[in-house]
């Protein structure tokens, strides 16, 4: 699991694999091959693509995800919503619109340049390192 703690930001595009969870602030773009978590400490703004994507936090863009996405409680959605299943949670805010089908496109993590390739995050600069 790769965790992207609070207190920081990140600007620029983001792509992993596995499950991400996010308690940062991100500005820019998500693509994720797996399963993303935004916790209730994340601020998002910009477009997400997963393959599954469970919202906690706030999120200011269009997010993706081929099989499902949850929308919980403490939630607060602006933009557009794409994907053939949601769950949404009572107590969501939500300022979306929904296209529920199973989206076209695919999350393909090999398709950068190398000037596309996203900075390192150094945990001893965090000052979580061990």
């Amino acid at each position: 699991m790769i965790i992207i703690p609070a207190g920081i930001t990140v600007i620029g595009e983001l792509r992993s694999s596995g499950i991400v969870r996010v308690d940062a602030r991100i500005e820019g773009n998500g693509f994720i091959d797996g399963l993303v978590m935004l916790t209730k400490k994340c601020v998002w703004q910009g477009n997400l693509v997963a393959e599954e994507i469970f919202v906690d936090g706030t999120i200011e863009g269009n997010i993706t995800a081929h099989k499902k996405i949850h929308l919980n409680q403490k939630c607060n959605v602006t933009g557009s919503v794409h994907c053939p299943k949601v769950i949404i949670h009572d107590g969501a805010k939500i300022d979306a619109k929904f296209y529920m089908k199973k989206p076209d496109t695919a999350i393909n993590l090999s398709k950068k340049k190398a000037s596309d390739k996203a900075p390192s995050i150094n945990p001893t600069a965090l000052g979580n390192g061990n």
